[in-house]
């Protein structure tokens, strides 16, 4: 506050003023509403006391009206949430009612354009529908049958992918008429490399044939490797093909029979003459087996063994009459002790005076001491195998132990050896075929077994006297 004399301010509740020393007048405290219900001090009196009662019925007066604007307020916030979540719930039911109408809408037009064959729209209407309402199980069954025909469905590249193949196919039937072999193979495998399941098995078939005749002109011109090769492959193709294994088998017997000549005369003779034996036009497998007997003739000889000598003159000379080969089958028999006759000088004529009645002399012209071999009997047997089994007996009839016997069937070949009594035995053969048998380390004449399943043949090796 200032003086009202002078204007000076006052400070605090001073009496007078510090500048002028005018008494200031003190201002009147201002009432305490919060000290109204207080008692009388100082001996006040109770009229001169704010009464009690009025500002406790003011103040519950006050509560009720709290209350009652809280309670409107509450009832209004409730009706008007209610009304908002009936408006929301209807909302999401309308919504939900314009999805699966629309879902629908979506269905029926990917049925249309499934049943004009549009499928990849089909497929995108019918996703459609799915995703506004999942409950719609027809539009998954239908989605399901639009993606399978749509997958079936060529496409420009396999379309074009087939034009190509059936071209090849044309060009191979064109060169397959004119037998050109090497051709046939160069359009099947083309067409096997653009789709290995095409036509497969015409393909596999004509490709047999392909390697075949390809294998028979690699014959006729002495290329015999590249023959077998080529045999390899037509079996490799169809493995029962019997003219494949036939030719297989005769083309490698010519081989190894070539390779022989000059360094082992005797397997050379073997093969040459099994050779002979299944095809005696096979190239010139005649003119080689009589070089291979003559020479093998003359390698025994060199070691003086005659009889044996004798035979393979005898052989040659069946192949290809020569003076000259009669001459060296005879010093060869003489020397062995056989008997010279007017005809074949190595064949003996007239009866042997000392000959048992019913005994076995051997073959016409075996030399003496030649094992001649000769199938005795077969039987069926109870076991499902092949079986050979048989006996190498002496010119008394007595078994010979501890020799080996031979037995071959293209070129594959075994040996047994006999026991004390001269018996031998192959048992559980694989194939049944005519397998060819003879003495390893005798001097022998093979002798050809033919046999089946469940069946034994029983071979006799005798010792012509």
């Amino acid at each position: 506050m200032n003086c009202p004399r002078c204007g000076n301010p006052i400070e605090g509740r001073a009496l007078f003023c510090p500048q002028c020393g005018r008494k200031l007048d003190q201002e009147a405290p201002a009432p305490q509403p919060w000290l109204a219900d207080a008692e009388p001090e100082n001996g006040a009196t109770a009229d001169s006391a704010v009464p009690a009662s009025e500002p406790q019925m003011d103040r519950a007066r006050g509560c009720r009206s709290t209350l009652t604007i809280v309670g409107i307020a509450l009832l209004v916030v409730l009706v008007v949430g209610g009304l908002a979540a009936a408006a929301i719930l209807q909302g999401m039911r309308d919504r939900s009612g314009t999805q699966v109408e629309l879902a629908q809408e979506h269905y029926q037009r990917g049925e249309a354009h499934l049943a004009e064959g549009n499928y990849e729209l089909a497929i995108a209407e019918f996703e459609q529908a799915l995703r506004l309402d999942p409950a719609l199980v027809e539009a998954a069954d239908r989605l399901a049958e639009a993606e399978t025909l749509l997958a079936a469905r060529p496409t420009p590249t396999s379309i074009l992918q087939g034009a190509v193949e059936q071209s090849h196919w044309d060009a191979l039937q064109a060169v397959l008429m004119q037998q050109d072999w090497a051709q046939v193979v160069q359009r099947a495998e083309q067409i096997t490399t653009l789709d290995s399941t095409y036509r497969r098995q015409e393909l596999d078939d004509i490709l047999h044939d392909a390697y075949y005749q390809l294998g028979l002109q690699s014959v006729q011109e002495n290329r015999m490797q590249e023959a077998v090769g080529y045999f390899d492959r037509a079996l490799a193709l169809r493995p029962g093909s019997a003219q494949a294994s036939l030719a297989q088998s005769t083309a490698k017997l010519y081989m190894d029979g070539v390779r022989y000549a000059g360094t082992d005369w005797a397997a050379a003779v073997d093969r040459l003459s099994m050779l002979y034996t299944l095809d005696p036009a096979y190239r010139d497998v005649q003119a080689r087996l009589h070089v291979a007997y003559l020479a093998y003739g003359q390698q025994l000889a060199a070691r003086e063994d005659w009889c044996l000598a004798a035979l393979q003159y005898r052989r040659a000379n069946e192949l290809t009459p020569a003076d000259a080969t009669a001459a060296l089958a005879q010093e060869a028999a003489d020397r062995c002790g056989a008997p010279p006759t007017a005809g074949d000088p190595t064949v003996p004529t007239g009866d042997d005076p000392g000959a048992t009645p019913g005994a076995t002399t051997g073959t016409p012209g075996a030399p003496a001491g030649t094992f001649v071999g000769r199938v005795d009997r077969t039987e069926h047997v109870a076991a499902s195998g092949i079986y050979v089994r048989g006996q190498v007996l002496d010119r008394e009839g007595e078994g010979v132990p501890n020799v080996r016997v031979k037995i071959q069937a293209w070129d594959w070949f075994a040996y047994a050896t006999s026991d004390g009594s001269g018996q031998f035995s192959f048992d559980g053969l694989g194939n049944p075929v005519t397998y060819t048998l003879s003495l390893a380390d005798l001097p022998s004449e093979p002798v050809d077994a033919p046999t089946e399943f469940t069946l034994l043949t029983w071979v006799i090796f005798e010792e012509a006297r």
